[in-house]
Parts: C-alpha cells; structure tokens; sequence
C-alpha cells in the first residue's frame, strides 16, 4: 500500500544537462548507483531514428529529440533535485513545475517516428564535386540514382561550350553552389 502511495506522487521534470555526446549513457550508469534506485529516480532522454547517407551508404542514426534536454521522474523534487544536480551532469531544472504525462506520451511517440535525410533539393542546382576524380569541377545534377549508394548523377561542364557526359557522383561528394 505505501508503495503504491509513494509511486502515485511521482511526476516528471525537465533538466538542463552540458551536451556531450554520451551524456545519457552516462546518466543511465549513474542513476543505476544505488542511491537513485532507492529513491525510485526514472530518466527519460527522447531520441529518434533518423536515415542518413554517409560516404553514400545508408546508415540509421539516433539523435537526440531535444538535445541537451532529459526527464526525470522523482518522487519529491525539493529532496531528489539537489541529489541529482550533485552527482550527474544537470546545469539545472528548466521549471520546478511537474510536465504532464501527456507531454511525455507525446514525446515518446514523436521518438519513435523515423525520419530521412532527403537529397531531392539537388536535382535542378548547380554543384561542385569536392573529392574524386572531379574534385572542383562544377555541373548539374540532374537526378538521384538508389543503389547500394545514395549517389547523383551530374552533368559536368568544362567551360562554357563542353560538357562530359553524366557522370554519377556519391552526394557526399556534392556541394551545392547556388
């Protein structure tokens, strides 16, 4: 009975943490010490799946849904916000005010999305290769090719009477000029 008591009053708040790249990872470690585990902390750091091209692979990414921004659910803030701005990287609390949990529901549906990079802003622009074979050479890309390699196909132009036939080119490879 008084677990359950206790459990009810837990609400969620949101903290300031310094970025570093593995900051919830090492907030999860922390918070598995046993001072956390006895005051019931839970922690909650929103990510999302996001599908990247690099070096012309597809490759699927987790980035922080709100970057430098985590969740703690405590049980009585003006005795678990001290303990926890003493042994974890917390700048501070954005509000002493509680999040409702419908926030949070909509935070963790929103991270479950998966959202891609899309390249299709290239066709139609004028590009410059920046490595390969045509590293400095402008053209235009003329369409995306899907393969195993996200890559582009490019009309390079030498000078303003020749032009190569089109090459395709890894979009990571392209910067756009205009």
């Amino acid at each position: 009975m008084k677990k359950n008591s206790k459990l009810r009053g837990r609400r969620w708040y949101i903290a300031y943490i310094p970025y570093a790249t593995n900051s919830d990872k090492e907030i999860k470690k922390l918070l598995k010490r046993g001072i956390f585990t006895e005051r019931n902390i839970q922690f909650y750091y929103p990510k999302y799946k996001v599908i990247k091209y690099k070096k012309g692979k597809r490759k699927a990414v987790w980035e922080p849904l709100l970057p430098n921004y985590c969740f703690f659910k405590l049980n009585d803030y003006k005795k678990d916000s001290p303990l926890l701005k003493r042994f974890l990287p917390i700048v501070g609390f954005v509000t002493e005010d509680p999040i409702s949990k419908k926030e949070i529901h909509n935070l963790r549906k929103k991270s479950k999305e998966v959202k891609k990079t899309k390249f299709n802003h290239l066709v139609g622009k004028t590009v410059i290769a920046t490595k390969g074979s045509f590293r400095g050479l402008p053209g235009e890309c003329v369409k995306l090719v899907k393969g195993d390699r996200l890559q582009a196909r490019v009309r390079i132009y030498l000078g303003k009477k020749y032009k190569l036939d089109d090459k395709l080119v890894n979009v990571d490879e392209l910067e756009v000029l205009n």
